[in-house]
């Protein structure tokens, strides 16, 4: 990362940024950041609708967006049918095998819809851990702000496979919310309801017998099939005129090679883990830096005595066939720091010694659906999840959106002056209200797109240029330079990354001027040492 500061255009932009901060703090503008307003709705989880929907509320699909649909839904309405797809099924166990991070903002929704969640996941094999990902910037350390916290101690996530998740949820729903059945078929059509096209009225299923049957009386119809998004097909099929241009996407040609290691009590004792293997959680993580290479590895604990070790990349690079494949792939990572003995070490060990079952992994491109732009959409019909927004998972954001989304839904539900069924506004209010945040995600104060973007084996979106997300992908090297030093940059990055803050946070009058100063600092550092 030092090498940013190497050529003529940086030293501008750090210049630059520290007279626009100055100008901010000379103006006395610094106030707090606005709230997310996913904030406020976290309140309205778990609490039950005096006078429920009529109808049926019609979940399709059984993914952790599916799941956490359907257990809102049972607050509000009187019976939900959850159609759990055997296709779906099979691409849900693509990303099974493979790392899933659980920020803060999901374990709270989580823990609000089932207050005993966290107890149920260390009873399913899970590991509750500080919730330090222990991220490395191209080999540099990007410290948690443990400091920042009461007693030093990070808010908790629990380290579970998808699998493992996705098992729990499903207990818990239907162990609990009595509404919820299950179907197990496929979604074939949507139908207009008799009385108005403006909403639907009915929901075709298949068994996997094959036999047809209909839902009727459909009160609320969820897209939740993940990267099928089935609802572009559903709607213009049942003659909801969507416009061309309505899916956006890009392919960063991103690629993972994960190793499940189970780790047997005589190995335990001799992994070169800080600390020891009893209180490891995230264990290392090597995250690309766009300045000097595209490859990473990620190492960390998960549920059941397992470790897993994946090894990602964009575009073009030498994707690991077999575990002897894997050291190579920790030796040859690039970037301004290198990678600690210790991991080289364990990596070794658990790839000769340790059981293991390799997996490989082609992601999907990343699209996002602007249904809010859509004047067409029934009234009833909503998506939550990769069915809305898919991002690139390398950033382990895709459970958490959709937690966001779902609770925005909640919200939406519980509003007191609802009439039996839902109003004539009901999916532009929502898709309205989840652009708010999710548009920022896609585009701009995030580290998703400007960083795939970085590479010129990226597709962009059809007519963006790779130079987009240039500065912002500029900007945040600084943020995270400016927080190995700085606690209170660092927190603020923390509850960005953790889905507590907005990204605007990032660029509130108090942050720029630390990030700032710290660029000019190094800047001076860099003149007087010449």
């Amino acid at each position: 990362m030092s090498q940013v500061f190497s050529d003529t255009t940086s030293t501008i932009l750090a210049v630059a940024l520290f007279a626009v901060t100055a100008l901010a703090f000379y103006r006395r503008v610094l106030r707090p950041p606005p709230t997310p307003f996913w904030g406020e709705d976290l309140a309205l989880l778990g609490v039950t609708r005096v006078v429920k929907y009529r109808g049926t509320a019609v979940v399709c699909g059984a993914s952790v967006s599916g799941t956490l649909t359907a257990r809102i839904c049972a607050d509000h309405f009187y019976k939900v049918i959850l159609v759990d797809s055997p296709g779906q099924a099979k691409t849900r166990s693509y990303q099974q095998e493979h790392p899933h991070a659980y920020l803060i903002f999901m374990l709270d929704v989580l823990a609000r819809l089932w207050p005993s969640f966290l107890q149920e996941a260390e009873h399913s094999g899970g590991v509750r851990t500080p919730a330090d990902f222990q991220i490395h910037h191209g080999g540099i350390s990007i410290p948690a702000p443990h400091k920042a916290f009461p007693s030093a101690k990070l808010p908790e996530t629990i380290l579970l496979r998808r699998a493992t998740l996705d098992a729990l949820l499903q207990r818990l729903l239907f162990r609990h919310q009595s509404s919820v059945k299950r179907y197990v078929g496929t979604v074939v059509r949507l139908n207009p309801s008799h009385e108005t096209k403006r909403r639907l009225g009915s929901v075709v299923v298949r068994s996997t017998d094959g036999v047809e049957e209909i839902i009727q009386d459909t009160s609320l119809v969820v897209d939740c099939t993940g990267g099928l998004q089935a609802g572009l097909k559903w709607l213009p099929e049942a003659r909801y005129d969507l416009a061309d241009n309505l899916r956006t996407s890009y392919d960063p040609k991103t690629r993972y090679f994960t190793t499940t290691f189970t780790v047997s009590d005589e190995l335990k004792s001799r992994l070169p883990i800080p600390g020891g293997y009893s209180q490891a959680g995230a264990i290392y993580g090597f995250g690309a830096d766009v300045t000097y290479g595209n490859t990473g590895f990620v190492i960390t604990r998960m549920d059941n005595d397992t470790i897993l070790v994946c090894c990602f990349g964009w575009g073009k690079f030498d994707v690991p066939k077999t575990v002897d494949d894997i050291i190579q792939h920790v030796r040859s990572v690039q970037g301004p720091g290198k990678v600690p003995t210790w991991v080289l070490e364990l990596v070794e060990i658990l790839s000769s010694e340790a059981q293991h079952d390799c997996k490989y992994l082609r992601l999907s491109p990343c699209s996002f659906i602007k249904y809010h732009a859509a004047p067409n959409i029934p009234s009833n019909f909503v998506a939550v999840g990769d069915s809305l927004l898919q991002l690139n998972p390398a950033f382990g954001q895709g459970c958490s959106k959709a937690a966001i989304q779902v609770t925005a839904l909640n919200a939406l539900l519980s509003c007191p002056h609802r009439p039996s069924y839902l109003p004539d506004d009901f999916s532009q209010t929502f898709f309205r209200r989840s652009a708010e945040y999710l548009e920022p995600v896609w585009s701009n104060l995030s580290f998703c797109l400007p960083t795939d973007y970085g590479y010129p084996t990226t597709t962009p979106i059809s007519g963006e240029a790779h130079s987009k997300g240039a500065f912002i992908r500029w900007y945040m090297t600084q943020v995270m330079l400016a927080a190995i030093h700085n606690l209170n940059v660092s927190l603020v990055m923390f509850n960005v990354q953790m889905f507590s803050a907005p990204g605007t946070s990032l660029i509130s009058p108090s942050i720029l001027w630390s990030v700032g100063s710290a660029s000019l600092k190094r800047f001076l550092q860099s003149i007087s040492s010449i």
